[in-house]
């Protein structure tokens, strides 16, 4: 009887926890679209800390980060850990194709402003080259 109770109360508590994440994405998606990014970055924060295989959410939740200062240039290197360590890896593991294609150039591209705007010349220069490349 305890096992029982042990299984309906872990299948309940997962239930629960998706149903607070899938809240949480949307919201943070709905706050993102919004402009109110310190709502947005609670969110994508929360969400992320659950669930980091969404590569829309990445993107949105390193977009939000970039775009809202901290301290000591602290929102740019968060960013850039957002868009490498995750996005691009998501990306790398998604099925090649033209918008796998688009969408890298896009994170490079991003990532390229953020490093001129971090004062990163090396890692600039390299990523313009990898954009003028083409490859990865």
């Amino acid at each position: 009887m305890t096992g029982c109770a042990v299984f309906a109360f872990t299948t309940v508590q997962s239930i629960q926890q998706k149903r607070m994440l899938a809240e949480s994405r949307r919201s943070a998606l709905d706050a993102y679209a919004a402009g109110k990014l310190d709502e947005a970055l609670k969110e994508f924060g929360y969400f992320f800390q659950h669930e980091k295989d969404d590569l829309e959410l990445n993107l949105r939740f390193a977009e939000a980060r970039a775009r809202l200062p901290l301290a000591d240039g602290r929102h740019l290197a968060e960013a850039i850990d957002l868009y490498t360590t995750h996005g691009l890896k998501l990306l790398d593991a998604a099925p090649n194709s033209a918008e796998h294609e688009r969408r890298r150039r896009d994170i490079l591209k991003r990532l390229l402003t953020i490093y001129g705007q971090a004062g990163m010349r090396f890692e600039a220069v390299q990523t313009g080259d990898r954009i003028l490349a083409g490859g990865p």
